[in-house]
């Protein structure tokens, strides 16, 4: 378990170098009708390598500035001065409120920009 949860650590760790919008995990930890293991094992082995690897991602999420200036680009890329662009966000109760507050008030600052393109 350590050198595949070292792998993946690994893995995060170049991927937030490229600062991407999004870093996103599968895995096929379950049969038709149960857990391949007990909830134990999935807290005590498992659970902790989680930990440390989404806990990493998090740790370098974008700021509240890099919010501000995606949701800008975005609608000078994708806007049009007839509307039509709607933006959709994903707010779990791990999200920081500062980076909640930084897009309601992007979206609030750029909500007429597509009037100017």
């Amino acid at each position: 378990m350590k050198a595949l949860k070292d792998f993946y650590l690994e893995l995060v760790r170049r991927a937030v170098k490229l600062r991407p919008d999004m870093i996103y995990f599968g895995d096929d930890l379950g049969n038709q009708d149960r857990m391949p293991f007990s909830p134990r094992v999935f807290r005590e082995v498992l659970f902790p390598a989680y930990r440390e690897i989404f806990g990493f991602v998090r740790r370098h999420q974008g700021t509240p500035r890099e919010i501000d200036a995606y949701v800008r680009e975005t609608i000078l890329e994708l806007g049009s001065k007839r509307g039509g662009l709607m933006f959709t966000a994903g707010v779990y109760p791990d999200v920081p409120l500062r980076n909640i507050d930084a897009l309601a008030s992007a979206f609030e600052k750029y909500s007429k920009l597509h009037l100017e393109l």
